[in-house]
């Protein structure tokens, strides 16, 4: 599904190779800052399609160990799985304490079937920004 909008799902040694290019020395390396998914891809020492807009890493770990959870300012995207609402909520809550306080949080829902999610999502995200059913890549 992602592949039909420009994603690449990294998959095994991909992913590796690509939270090992994220960061550098424990910061984030100037290397891949506004560089296409592509370029990014032969940095870490494989190719993808020149179309590709973004590469997706599906990740668990949610603390600075793990380089998807940082910043990027590349087209580099972490998709993380949770067992219900609640549960996601609370790995957002993580990331964004990590290194996004006052900045953007995003919700796609059914808002008008689901309201209460909008809301307590809006209660618990510590953002100036609060996108629903909005483009966002955070």
């Amino acid at each position: 599904r992602f592949a039909s909008h420009g994603g690449y799902m990294l998959q095994g040694q991909e992913l590796k190779a690509v939270q090992n290019v994220i960061l550098k020395n424990g910061a984030l390396n100037a290397a891949i800052v506004g560089q296409p998914a592509y370029k990014i891809a032969e940095l870490a020492g494989f190719s993808v399609p020149e179309t590709t807009k973004i590469l997706i890493g599906e990740v668990t770990v949610v603390d600075e160990s793990e380089p998807f959870a940082h910043e990027k300012l590349s087209p580099t995207l972490a998709m993380y799985r949770a067992k219900d609402f609640e549960e996601a909520v609370e790995k957002a809550e993580k990331l964004v304490a990590m290194g996004g306080i006052g900045h953007t949080s995003c919700l796609y829902t059914d808002q008008d079937n689901q309201p209460e999610r909008v809301a307590y999502f809006g209660q618990m995200m510590k953002t100036a920004r609060i996108l629903i059913n909005t483009p966002a890549s955070q």
